[in-house]
């Protein structure tokens, strides 16, 4: 019988880049997440897959939500690029919004989640931003059908407004959710053009 962990398995993916790691049912062994059954010798196998990244940003308001945010989402097996204040120290929310959706618009980061005192304003400000499609939620069920159904691309929340086993949720939630297309694509294929100027009425 065949034992998986797939915390460790997420966190070996993301230290071994394109190798993914097969544990079987012999011998035990400790680590800091707990105790993982293996065999003395295991299978890598490649990864087709590529990880995706993910860029984190936040305003004082959220110093402390970002880096346990940050931590939660690479322990889901993605990679974090950090973007937002590490200090307690006041700064305007829309310079960081703007440099987290550089970022994917760039293609250095595929998904953006950004969190400020309530998250109302990082989504006004990544909103504003060409190709960027922002949704401000504080309960699971909007960060699925943001994404399923309206492509976002980025995520946000506040401190201020949810804990943090609710934000993890959200985050869960939304890097797990896929675009479903169809007639969804032709609505947002239509707020594209809204932003682009090329809506006719």
């Amino acid at each position: 019988m065949l034992f998986f962990s797939e915390k460790l398995n997420n966190y070996l993916i993301h230290k071994l880049g394109k190798y993914g790691i097969l544990w079987y049912n012999i011998g035990v062994i400790k680590s800091g997440e707990g105790v993982f059954i293996h065999k003395p010798f295991y299978f890598l196998l490649t990864k087709t897959e590529k990880i995706m990244k993910i860029v984190i940003a936040n305003d004082h308001a959220a110093v402390d939500m970002k880096f346990k945010i940050k931590e939660y989402i690479e322990s889901l097996g993605f990679e974090v690029i950090n973007v937002g204040i590490d200090q307690n120290e006041r700064c305007d929310y829309p310079d960081y919004a703007f440099k987290a959706c550089k970022k994917i618009l760039n293609k250095e980061a595929d998904l953006g989640v950004l969190v400020c005192g309530t998250g109302i304003g990082m989504s006004i400000a990544a909103n504003k931003i060409k190709g960027i499609r922002a949704c401000a939620c504080s309960e699971t069920f909007s960060a699925k059908m943001c994404r399923e159904h309206n492509d976002a691309n980025v995520i946000c929340f506040g401190e201020r407004v949810i804990g943090i086993e609710t934000a993890k949720e959200i985050v869960k939630t939304f890097l797990e959710s896929k675009f479903q297309g169809g007639n969804h694509l032709q609505r947002v294929n239509k707020i594209m053009e809204i932003e682009g100027g090329t809506y006719k009425e």
